[in-house]
C-alpha cells in the first residue's frame, strides 16, 4: 500500500516528544540525555504498510455503515427476526478486506472491491482469512495475528481434507482455489530459519492434482477461468522441482507442461539415445510455441515487444501470459543446450550454430522477461504508480524467479530483475528483500 505520510523510524520516546531522533544504537542521544530507556526503532516495513490496516478498516466500516443503514431503512417493511445477522469479529472482516484487495486473483486489477458476505461455515472462509491475517501479521510483526492466522490455516486444512474426500466437492472450483490459497499462506509465513522445504510447493502439487478433477466448460465464467489459469501456470513453475507429471489445460499451458517435464527427464536420464530425442523434442516444442503466437486473440497484445498497452482491463494478467511465454522459450532452448552439453564436446563445430542460436534466444527472452517485472507486479508505468505492496503478484513473481534460478545462475537472476525493481525506489527494498529470501 502507498505511504500517505512518510513517517519516521525514530524511537517511541522521540516520536512521542516530537523531537528528532538520531537512531543511535543501543540508545539514541535524546534518550541518553534524558536518562530514558530507548524503546528501539520502527521496522521499515511498518512505514511501507502503516496505512494498510487503517485503509482497510475504513473501507470495512464504510461498507458496514451502508449495510446497517439499508437494514434500518428496510426494517419498517419487513418483520423483525429474532436471529438477525450475527456479525463476525472485526479482525475477521479486516482479514477479508486484506485478502480481497491484495490477494484475490479472481478480481481484475483496479476493479472495485465488493464486500463478501460468507458465513463462518463457508468452505473458503478459513483459507482466505488465513492469508489476510498472515499478511497483516508479517507486515506488522504481530505474533498474535500470526497465531490466529495459523488457527485459520489449520481449520482450512481440515475443510480441504473433507472436500477432497467428497466426490462432489472434489470437482468444485472453490476446492482448488482453497488449496491455492493455502500455498500463498505458506509462501507468506516462510522464513530463513527453517530448511527450504517449500511448504507452498506441496500445496501447489495438491492444487495440480485438484485441477485434474475439474471440467471447464464453455459456460464457465471468464473470471474463474482466468483464476484457474493463473493457478495452473504457477503450478507449472512450482513443479520444476517435482518428479510428478502435470496437467495441460490450454495451448500455452500444455507447452509449458511438456517443457517442464522435458527438463525433469533431461536431469534424470543417462541414455544418449534419449538425449538426441530430447533435442528434437525441444525443437518441435519451440516450433509449437511460435505457432501459438499466430493463434492468440488480437487483444492479447504483447506489451514488451510492441510497447503498446494491452487492450483489456486487467493488463497485469495479460503480462503474466507473455512472461510465461518467455519462460517457455527459455525452457525449450535450455533443454537443447543441456542435452547438447551431454552429447557433444565444446569443439564440435557441427553443432555450433544451433548452440549459439539457443544461447541468443535465452539471452533475449531473459532480458524481455525482466522488463516485464514491473507490470507483473501491477504497474506498467512506474512513474505514475505507487510502490507495490505484499500482494499475490509478489507470489507469482517469486515462482517465476525461482524457476529462472533453476535454469540460470541465481546471481544473474537477482542482478537482472533488481535493475527493474530499483525504479520503485527505496520504499521497495522491504519487498525486494522478502523476495530475495525466497530464492533459495
Amino acid at each position: 500500500m502507498p505511504i500517505r505520510n512518510p513517517g519516521r523510524l525514530g524511537c517511541e520516546n522521540c516520536r512521542t516528544r516530537r523531537i528528532k531522533c538520531n537512531e543511535l544504537r543501543p540508545r539514541c542521544s535524546q534518550c541518553a540525555r534524558a536518562g530514558l530507556t530507548c524503546s528501539g526503532y520502527r521496522n521499515p516495513v511498518d512505514l511501507i504498510f502503516q496505512d494498510q490496516t487503517a485503509c482497510i478498516t475504513q473501507k470495512y466500516h464504510t461498507a458496514e455503515s451502508k449495510v446497517i443503514h439499508q437494514a434500518r431503512h428496510s426494517q419498517s417493511s419487513r418483520p423483525s427476526s429474532p436471529t438477525g445477522i450475527i456479525p463476525r469479529l472485526p479482525v475477521d472482516e479486516i482479514a477479508w478486506w486484506v485478502y480481497f484487495e491484495n490477494f484475490n486473483i479472481m478480481r481484475p486489477s483496479g476493479a472495485p472491491i465488493h464486500r463478501p458476505y460468507p458465513s463462518q461455515s463457508s468452505p473458503v472462509f478459513p483459507a482466505v482469512a488465513s492469508v489476510g491475517l498472515a499478511a497483516l501479521a508479517v507486515v506488522h510483526s504481530d505474533p498474535h495475528l500470526m497465531q490466529l492466522a495459523r488457527q485459520k490455516y489449520s481449520s482450512a486444512l481440515r475443510i480441504l481434507v473433507c472436500a477432497i474426500n467428497d466426490p462432489d466437492e472434489l470437482r468444485q472450483t472453490r476446492t482448488a482455489i482453497t488449496s491455492f490459497n493455502l500455498s500463498m499462506f505458506e509462501m507468506i509465513v516462510y522464513d530463513n530459519f527453517h530448511p527450504p522445504s517449500h511448504g507452498w510447493l506441496r500445496h501447489m502439487h495438491g492444487t495440480t492434482a485438484l485441477l485434474r478433477s475439474l471440467e471447464l466448460t464453455e459456460g464457465t465464467p471468464t473470471v474463474e477461468i482466468r483464476a484457474l489459469l493463473q493457478i495452473a501456470y504457477t503450478a507449472d513453475c512450482g513443479n520444476m522441482k517435482s518428479r510428478e507429471l502435470i496437467l495441460p489445460l490450454t495451448d500455452l499451458f500444455t507447452i509449458l507442461c511438456k517443457l517442464v517435464n522435458l527438463h525433469r527427464a533431461t536431469c534424470f536420464t543417462n541414455d544418449t539415445a534419449q538425449n538426441h530425442q530430447f533435442i528434437n523434442t525441444a525443437l518441435n516444442m519451440y516450433q509449437d510455441l511460435e505457432s501459438w503466437l499466430t493463434s492468440v486473440p488480437v487483444w492479447w497484445v504483447d506489451p514488451i515487444r510492441t510497447g503498446q498497452a494491452p487492450r483489456i482491463d486487467d493488463e497485469c494478467w495479460i503480462m503474466r501470459v507473455w512472461v510465461y511465454y518467455r519462460l517457455c522459450q527459455i525452457l525449450a532452448h535450455k533443454a537443447i543446450l543441456d542435452n547438447m552439453d551431454i552429447l557433444y564436446s565444446s569443439g564440435d563445430s557441427s553443432q555450433q550454430r544451433q548452440y549459439e542460436e539457443s544461447l541468443a534466444v535465452i539471452s533475449q527472452a531473459s532480458q524481455e522477461l525482466y522488463i516485464g517485472v514491473p507490470a507483473l507486479l501491477g504497474a506498467s508505468h512506474i512513474a505514475n504508480q505507487s510502490t507495490p505492496g505484499l500482494t499475490s503478484n509478489v507470489f507469482f513473481l517469486i515462482t517465476v524467479l525461482q524457476t529462472m534460478c533453476s535454469l540460470t545462475p541465481k546471481e544473474k537472476v537477482v542482478e537482472n530483475w533488481s535493475q527493474s525493481a530499483r525504479a520503485y525506489g527505496k520504499d521497495f527494498e522491504v519487498i525486494q528483500n522478502l523476495i530475495l529470501s525466497r530464492l533459495n
